[in-house]
């Protein structure tokens, strides 16, 4: 089995381009990297603001967006790596943004459920100021960006105007954000930290229970389950994240520690067993070919 490689950087939610042809990390710190998925050569290294948490490269492949666990996003010219400017936003530590497909705008997500717009002469607006409560307190949400469906989903749990969790929806289009309620759900919200899964053709989640995985359309409506593949029930303990890849042939569980695997999704026979500590990440490419591993010691790509 040939050796993974490994690139610089990491991150909680990689980048990568739409033709899977880049991705960006960063080294946590004020260091940003793009590199080209196919030689796995650097694009771009350069330093932007401090504690970079997300990285994202615009469609036309001329800007780069940089943001801060303070929620402080920068933009950055491909070209030269530097900076162009930087915007305070909301303030608030966030999710991966995204440009739109122009590449003259970034939507923006926080943790507080805002959705935020960002042009490229530096004027800044929220589209969505999310939930607030009877004091006017903004609430926390969890905000997805669906690459594949080109759509936003805010996860909330009860007690944001709805008498249960819910799941909503809107299109990833500056000019039509509004979200709208597709699912509510009986008991708690899916566990975003344990692995939420939007992949070409169906969505997916782990049970609280974390023995199932429930698959749904791309409406959160519930269209199957698949049994996770331990016998030992102390397994169930150790589970960190699990994570679909796109094309839905494997499905990736993290164990804690150094311990994870790649499983088939449909039979659950174990493909492969990996041994690298500190996970945040995990992508597939190439019609679920190539994965990605993301740590804080570095990003490894290697094939099934």
């Amino acid at each position: 089995m040939a050796k993974d490689k490994k690139i610089n950087g990491w991150s909680w939610n990689l980048f990568l381009s739409d033709d899977e042809k880049l991705i960006a990390t960063s080294n946590g710190r004020n260091g940003i990297y793009v590199y080209d998925l196919e030689t796995l050569k650097p694009v771009l290294r350069t330093k932007t603001v401090s504690y970079v948490g997300y990285v994202a490269v615009s469609p036309d492949r001329k800007l780069v967006a940089a943001k801060n666990t303070s929620g402080l996003l920068a933009l950055i010219s491909m070209e030269t790596g530097e900076e162009l400017f930087r915007n305070k936003m909301a303030e608030s530590e966030g999710y991966l943004m995204t440009f739109t497909d122009d590449s003259k705008y970034v939507l923006d997500l926080d943790h507080w459920g805002r959705t935020m717009l960002l042009d490229t002469e530096n004027q800044f607006s929220i589209l969505d100021e999310g939930f607030k409560d009877k004091d006017g307190q903004t609430l926390f949400s969890y905000l997805h960006y669906d690459r594949f469906g080109r759509n936003i989903y805010k996860i909330v749990d009860r007690g944001h105007g709805y008498k249960c969790a819910a799941a909503m929806v809107t299109s990833a289009d500056k000019d039509h954000i509004d979200y709208k309620v597709i699912r509510e759900f009986q008991g708690p919200a899916p566990d975003h930290l344990k692995g939420i899964s939007f992949c070409r053709e169906q969505n997916y989640y782990l049970t609280s229970d974390k023995k199932q995985i429930v698959v749904t359309d791309k409406d959160f409506q519930e269209t199957g389950r698949i049994q996770m593949p331990f016998k030992d029930e102390e397994a169930y303990r150790y589970i960190q994240k699990v994570l679909i890849s796109p094309g839905e042939k494997y499905v990736f569980i993290s164990l804690g520690g150094t311990d994870s695997a790649l499983f088939e999704l449909s039979s659950m026979k174990l493909v492969r067993e990996f041994e690298y500590g500190s996970l945040a990440d995990f992508k597939m490419i190439e019609d679920d070919r190539r994965y990605i591993i993301s740590t804080w010691n570095g990003t490894y790509i290697g094939e099934v």
